[in-house]
């Protein structure tokens, strides 16, 4: 959050740290619906968000018990 912006950190392709501006719609204590400024199939850095800086590197990893990062 910056001012009245919203902001993700996207992770790339590359696996390095990009801040992508999104619009927010309702949230709830464990969502948010995001409007707009993801596409499908988007991965953004959850656990740690706020530590990151464009361009770090991020290490993706399986949710426990899901096969799934």
């Amino acid at each position: 959050l910056e001012g009245n912006k919203k902001f993700v950190m996207l992770v790339g392709a590359d696996g390095k740290a990009s801040k992508r501006e999104v619009e927010i719609g309702q949230f709830t204590q464990n969502s948010v619906e995001v409007t707009n400024g993801l596409k499908a199939g988007d991965k953004i850095a959850v656990l740690g968000a706020r530590l990151l800086n464009e361009g770090d590197s991020v290490v993706i990893r399986e949710e426990p018990g899901t096969g799934k990062p």
